[in-house]
């Protein structure tokens, strides 16, 4: 007896709990603009510059899984080695909160690729 599983559903779990881990940084980037911006510091409106790109890679990984977990990882990568090569002295903590959600997102949403492939 065949029993056959259904991979797509696989893929949507993988792909809403990278889509949870994307959410994490941007929730908190949308409290900093408006903590700031309603405290009088209208500078603090550019956090939701910072949001933009993970909304954007967000939305590219749900309909793409495979490329937007590709981006989301090789832009993760990326800005570790930056904030690690041009920080006078980065903590570990704030490289895991702030860069490992993209990161973790990224290598969920490439599972769900592979589920939704096989």
């Amino acid at each position: 007896m065949h029993i056959e599983r259904n991979t797509s559903s696989g893929g949507m779990r993988f792909k809403i709990m990278g889509l949870i881990l994307l959410i994490i940084p941007v929730l908190f980037l949308i409290v900093f603009a408006v903590g700031e911006s309603a405290g009088g510091d209208l500078s603090g409106l550019g956090h939701l510059v910072q949001a933009a790109p993970l909304v954007i890679l967000a939305f590219l990984a749900w309909k793409r899984p495979r490329a937007g977990g590709l981006l989301l990882i090789g832009l993760g990568a990326l800005l570790v080695l930056w904030f690690l090569l041009f920080t006078n002295n980065p903590e570990r903590i704030a490289i895991v909160l702030v860069f490992g959600p993209p990161i973790f997102s990224g290598l969920l949403f490439l599972m769900a690729a592979r589920r939704q492939t096989q």
